[in-house]
């Protein structure tokens, strides 16, 4: 054998036992919701500025269900076929999906799972069976639908189907609801504080400059400038939609902007804005806010984790649904991924990108033991993922221990939703207030103490004063009668 040959032969054995020692055990994705319709300022028949009309405001567009859809495709191809993490097809004890209130939300979670578990792998029934499944009136009517479903190998659904639950009703649903912060007077104040940040001020400016033609969008209207920040939200953010669905409509935009050929500048310009929106409210500067939005979760995921690992090493390596799932998933909308890698960046310095419409990040649990030896949380790593771009692998005891004890509980984040920092500036003003009514009852009460000293010490002179009167006054009379 070579030398060559040899080397060879030792790394592929290497590598073969590294892969050994090397199994997902738990995964965890948070997806932002695909491509949608714009925000708000849509008039009564739901048309832009643009007057391209849309199927409602803030609602997933075709081209959104498409890229949430792709999301679950190449989750499939990553944890059933390369990692095998998951089953082909959907088992309960080994999904759990969780989606914020909201139409988008929900229905990128549906679209991502018909590319993880696709047409074809659904479930089917028994032939004998089939006078059975229909409802419970005259099946005469169903005839030619259970012809077609007897035709498709008696599949339960046309083309075998999937239909997996959603839950939107969770104990840690307060991360994923930061959009809806007219739910939480806390959130609210960070985001009006944030439109009045310095980088925020400035990005709206240099973008005054820049699009000096915005009058020939809006000849209708009056004082159009893009350093009004609800204004240049509005722009910004239906701009971005239109070049996601509506091609023809975005071009003539660019046209009156004078701006062709600087396509990918004008669609960078609408993301940073919208990144200084949603990772920018506040929380890439400040730890406390951030940790309040994201301790829910964070508090499940390393729940998952720790009853994951324990389990293993017990040697029980079975999942159990809502209470272990193998594989966890939020989805959610722009704000809650920034916040996310916001968190991480803080702790672990990694990089805050923007979340863009069918954004995915994953965190990732290995364990780098064979199954049959002695396991301890020592023997696990975590690795984290952005839209496929490795971010971060550190061991699991380093990764828990950096922010875990920083986490809030639900008391403190009850307490941070329920008043807002104006509300604290408002029970801060109303504290000094009444120490100023204690201090200034406690100044009259010494004043009035001093008075009554001073008025005690004139009152014993004068009596003083009188008694020596009284007394020369009788010495006096003496001497008189004595004369």
């Amino acid at each position: 054998m070579s030398y060559n040959n040899f080397i060879f032969l030792i790394s592929l054995i290497i590598f073969q036992i590294s892969l050994t020692k090397d199994q997902l055990r738990w995964t965890f994705e948070l997806i932002n919701h695909g491509a949608r319709s714009p925000h708000k300022d849509l008039d009564s028949d739901f048309k832009d500025f643009s007057k391209h009309q849309w199927i409602g405001q803030n609602e997933l567009t075709g081209v959104g269900l498409r890229q949430s859809f792709l999301i679950g495709y190449r989750d499939r191809l990553r944890y059933i076929e390369e990692k095998q993490l998951i089953s082909e097809e959907y088992d309960p004890r080994e999904i759990l999906i969780y989606a914020s209130d909201n139409n988008r939300t929900l229905m990128s979670a549906n679209a991502l799972l018909h590319g993880l578990y696709p047409p074809g792998t659904g479930p089917t029934i028994d032939p004998s069976l089939v006078d059975r499944a229909v409802p419970p009136v005259d099946s005469s009517l169903y005839e030619e639908e259970k012809k077609y479903l007897d035709n498709c190998n008696y599949t339960a659904l046309p083309d075998r189907m999937n239909l997996i639950p959603v839950h939107i009703n969770f104990d840690h649903q307060f991360f994923t609801q930061y959009e809806t912060s007219n739910k939480c007077p806390g959130l609210k104040t960070y985001e009006e504080k944030n439109k009045k940040r310095e980088n925020v001020t400035q990005f709206l400016n240099q973008m005054k400059e820049k699009y000096k033609n915005i009058n020939k969008i809006f000849p209708d209207k009056q004082d159009v400038s893009l350093d009004n920040y609800e204004f240049a939200y509005t722009f910004f953010d239906t701009l971005l939609c239109l070049y996601n669905d509506a091609a023809d409509e975005f071009d003539t935009i660019i046209n009156k902007l004078e701006m062709k050929g600087k396509e990918n500048e004008v669609i960078n310009d609408c993301k940073q804005f919208l990144f200084l929106n949603t990772v920018g409210n506040g929380i890439d500067n400040d730890k406390e806010f951030i940790n309040y939005l994201v301790s829910p979760l964070f508090k499940k995921i390393i729940s998952f984790i720790d009853l994951r690992i324990k389990k293993d090493s017990e040697k029980d390596f079975d999942y159990k649904g809502y209470d272990l799932p193998k594989y966890y998933l939020i989805s959610g909308v722009g704000n809650t991924c920034g916040t996310f890698m916001s968190f991480m960046n803080k702790y672990f310095n990694t990089k805050i990108k923007q979340a863009d419409y069918a954004t995915n990040i994953h965190l990732e649990l290995y364990l780098e033991k064979d199954e049959d030896e002695n396991i301890s949380e020592n023997d696990y790593r975590i690795e984290y993922y952005y839209n496929d771009e490795f971010l971060l692998s550190l061991p699991y005891v380093d990764f828990k221990k950096k922010f875990v004890n920083e986490l809030y509980d639900k008391n403190n984040i009850t307490d941070f939703c329920a008043k807002g920092d104006e509300d604290k500036d408002d029970d801060k003003n109303q504290k000094l207030y009444l120490i100023g009514i204690f201090v200034g009852l406690g100044i009259v009460i010494i004043l009035v103490i001093i008075i009554i000293i001073v008025l005690r010490k004139r009152i014993k002179k004068n009596n003083e004063e009188l008694l020596a009167e009284e007394n020369d006054a009788l010495i006096r009379e003496s001497k008189m009668t004595t004369e």
